[in-house]
């Protein structure tokens, strides 16, 4: 079976990784640097079993997760509160 690809649409297209865009934008709002700040968006902060839906390039480098790792697997803050969790910018 031979195909054609003359018979395809072209065009120009471009990619952009949104979950770590995402936390990129979030830090460049507050006025912190993307490459050099950490920012872990989740879920649901106050459930165990939340998701990280996305984090900066900084956060995956510093504590090994992926945008579809549970909270319970981030190393940071393990036996603190929520609230002792969550960052707040004071900015």
């Amino acid at each position: 079976m031979n195909f054609n690809y003359d018979l395809e649409p072209t065009g120009d297209y471009a990619f952009i990784d949104m979950k770590s865009f995402y936390a990129s934008c979030e830090l460049v709002a507050r006025g912190r640097h993307p490459l050099k700040n950490l920012l872990v968006v989740m879920s649901q902060a106050d459930n165990t079993s939340g998701l990280i839906l996305a984090s900066s390039p900084m956060a995956k480098k510093a504590f090994g997760i992926s945008n579809v790792t549970r909270s319970w697997e981030l190393t940071y803050g393990r036996g603190k509160s929520n609230d002792e969790k969550t960052y707040r910018s004071s900015s």
